[in-house]
């Protein structure tokens, strides 16, 4: 990691974050979103297909990105522990050297904003790698992009609830076997999305172990100009 001007460009990524990239909104806005709408719509037509009308379908391809944005933003949150299953924040060994850094250079801080300062540092290496950080950002950007699926296809487990303040719920006959056609096709679509994630995600680690044994240096020059930083600022 050079130093020609771009520490203080490092320090900034720290302090504010990526950017979201339009291949990324795409991923976790649209998909997520239409994926919802699909599975819900397909609930309706399931056991009452009149109730689908031109003007629903309409509006429900200009609410996709929308309602996919309010689900992107609850699955980061962790809602129903969906993020936490799909990322495994808790094992990713590789973010150990870095902690145990930040707690060496900067005795004060706590654990957890250790922990999401280590994120932000591992985030910063991982984009200056220029051979093997493009292809980990794609690999996460799929593992969220079926995280958010995922969850879409959760949520989409409460339509039966909606259903049931229709007026035409109760003379419905085959309730019962409509109801558990459904939740099969949910189920299928969950285990779909969910079982390439693992094999996804220990690819993330492995090459993230990778960058951290071989950057060591510069991630004690950069945790040592943001401890720095942030106790002259004080």
């Amino acid at each position: 990691m050079e130093n020609h001007g771009g520490r203080v460009n490092d320090l900034a990524f720290m302090k504010t974050g990526a950017g979201v990239s339009e291949v990324e909104q795409l991923l976790f806005y649209s998909i997520p979103g239409g994926l919802l709408l699909l599975l819900v719509g397909f609930f309706f037509v399931l056991h009452q297909p009149a109730s689908i009308t031109t003007g629903m379908v309409a509006g429900g391809v200009a609410s996709a990105i929308p309602i996919g944005f309010l689900l992107f933003q609850a699955y980061t949150a962790n809602a129903l522990w969906v993020y936490e299953l799909c990322n495994r924040r808790a094992k990713q060994q590789c973010l150990l050297p870095i902690q145990r850094e930040f707690k060496k250079q900067w005795q004060k801080s706590d654990s957890d904003q250790v922990y999401h300062l280590s994120k932000r540092v591992l985030t910063v290496i991982t984009n200056k790698d220029q051979e093997i950080g493009p292809y980990i950002l794609r690999l996460v950007a799929i593992i969220n992009a079926r995280g958010v699926s995922l969850f879409a296809t959760i949520v989409a487990a409460c339509a039966p609830l909606l259903y049931l303040f229709t007026p035409n719920f109760w003379p419905l006959a085959c309730w019962p076997l409509r109801l558990l056609a459904y939740y099969v096709v949910l189920c299928l679509v969950a285990v779909s999305l969910y079982a390439g994630i693992p094999e996804v995600r220990g690819q993330v680690d492995a090459y993230q172990e990778l960058i951290v044994a071989n950057n060591m240096k510069a991630i004690r020059e950069l945790i040592a100009e943001f401890v720095k930083s942030r106790t002259s600022s004080k």
